[in-house]
């Protein structure tokens, strides 16, 4: 099995993380409660949305998407260098990449985007 790289709690307190191109989510126990599949990727973040799906942040391909519960693309976007995502309160989605921070719509196209100094590896919201 290969390492396990993003791992974050959910608001349910069940643990997420990724491992190769899988999703595994666990109880507070340590129980394994699901997988997802996921395109091929080396995934850099997650965050569990409402409905049980995710977005996901995939360094590799520079590709950021939305998954259902099933790990059904919902949409995908391009953004070289992405690392961090998070869900904002619009719907919308706060990208964290190479010198830039991109707010996606609930499709996936660019709202706005600013230029950075750094590499932006975490955005953090709710």
């Amino acid at each position: 099995m290969d390492h396990s790289n993003a791992v974050r709690k959910e608001r349910n307190g069940h643990i997420i993380h990724t491992c190769g191109s899988e999703i595994g989510e666990a109880d507070a126990q340590g129980k394994f409660l699901r997988f997802i599949r996921l395109p091929p990727g080396q995934y850099t973040d997650i965050e569990d949305v409402p409905g049980g799906g995710f977005i996901a942040a995939c360094a590799k391909t520079g590709r950021v998407l939305e998954v259902d519960a099933m790990g059904k693309a919902l949409w995908k976007a391009d953004v070289p260098g992405t690392c961090g995502v998070t869900r904002l309160p619009n719907g919308h989605t706060l990208v964290g990449a190479d010198h830039r921070i991109i707010e996606l719509d609930d499709r996936g196209k660019t709202v706005w985007e600013k230029q950075t100094e750094g590499y932006v590896r975490r955005i953090r919201g709710w």
